[in-house]
């Protein structure tokens, strides 16, 4: 098959001759337990989350040129930022672009790179090999204006996903609501989360991993959503390492900072990594919904926070998150929060569709872009 070529009026730059530099600073780096809930300044992080929380400190905001985009090093999150900000601690990489080039336009332009997961691993060695395209003059420079038309024409198309997404972060905010009237305004007896659900322990070796078995990393739950984004069969993956097993009646609950307190409850079975805690709540006791948007709380991730041991790769001791103390409301109310839980999921459900044409537009446009045939 005859390989595609570029616009001849275009050209590729490799990923540095793209930079004036790259501009995070460690002096100015926040710690994930210093993040304030409101501040004068907003603090990005290499989450998936734009905003990951405020400082009020004047000496921690990042003074040099804007905008910027800011490259998670082990989450691959790629943001466009245009406002003065502080940095959230580790893995974080603001890159500045060089003349002649539209932060806009480089920022959609390294979202269009493909950038394979090496799990909790640095990833910016890997985007350092990457080529860039961009519309150029005869001489070979950048063209600016041309960068600028291309931003304006994928804003549009985003601006249509972006009305969607506000749909589910208003279906969000109902949830925690409901939530917050049906068991946070009442005094439930407390009891440590152990007697509620069983917390898998018990890894599996590799030569017990089935063929079909479905594995599911960290990096492969969404921070925001909880979804789980890719579905690997765990022999094609060659892991060798133990893994716990997980069925669907299971919260996947990751233990690992910075991915602590990334939830997920599967549809389907499988293993997942030892930095993923199953958690099953027991049968006439407890319900995953309830327990799992009680442990998405702020007060819990903060617990599990604080909990955490170990100087590289902090984890969350199973034995601590077992000793939570947790409202242990009727099983009745529990079940009927998940029956709405349910129900929105199918509202949800019928707005795919326009989702999924809103995102096909925007991905046919960003294949055009980078070849030079959307102007």
């Amino acid at each position: 098959m005859k390989q595609k070529q570029i616009n001849q009026n275009w050209k590729k730059f490799e990923f540095l001759e793209c930079l004036k530099k790259e501009a995070s600073q460690n002096s100015l780096k926040i710690n994930k337990q210093d993040f304030l809930e409101e501040g004068k300044f907003p603090i990005i992080d290499q989450g998936n989350n734009h905003i990951a929380g405020y400082t009020n400190d004047n000496n921690k905001v990042y003074s040099g040129q804007l905008p910027v985009v800011v490259f998670g090093d082990h989450t691959r999150a790629i943001k466009f930022i245009d406002f003065p900000f502080a940095l959230g601690a580790d893995g974080i990489k603001v890159l500045v672009p060089g003349k002649n080039m539209d932060a806009k336009y480089f920022y959609y332009a390294l979202r269009k790179l493909k950038i394979l997961s090496a799990g909790y691993s640095r990833h910016y060695k890997f985007l350092k090999e990457k080529k860039v395209s961009f519309p150029t003059f005869s001489d070979g420079t950048p063209d600016l204006e041309k960068q600028k038309q291309i931003v304006a024409i994928l804003e549009k198309a985003e601006g249509l996903k972006d009305k969607r997404k506000g749909l589910d972060e208003l279906f969000d905010e109902y949830l925690k609501s409901v939530f917050y009237e049906m068991f946070l305004k009442e005094d439930f007896e407390k009891v440590e989360l152990e007697k509620a659900a069983d917390i898998e322990r018990n890894s599996v070796f590799p030569d017990k991993i089935k063929d079909g078995d479905i594995y599911v990393g960290l990096e492969h739950i969404e921070s925001k959503t909880g979804h789980i984004s890719e579905r690997i069969n765990a022999k094609n993956e060659g892991l060798k390492s133990n893994k716990f097993r997980f069925d669907s009646k299971c919260i996947l609950y990751g233990k690992l900072r910075p991915y602590l307190c990334k939830i997920a409850l599967p549809n389907f079975e499988g293993v997942c990594s030892t930095d993923i805690l199953p958690i099953r709540p027991k049968k006439d006791v407890s319900n995953k919904s309830y327990l799992s948007y009680l442990l998405k709380r702020k007060n819990y991730v903060t617990k599990a926070t604080i909990a955490c041991t170990g100087a590289n790769l902090p984890r969350l001791n199973p034995k601590a998150l077992a000793n939570f103390k947790i409202p242990l409301p009727p099983l009745t109310l529990q079940e009927k929060f998940a029956s709405i839980v349910e129900q929105v999921e199918k509202i949800k459900d019928k707005l795919k569709d326009e989702k999924k044409d809103a995102d096909e537009l925007f991905n046919a446009l960003m294949q055009k872009a980078f070849w030079g045939e959307l102007i």
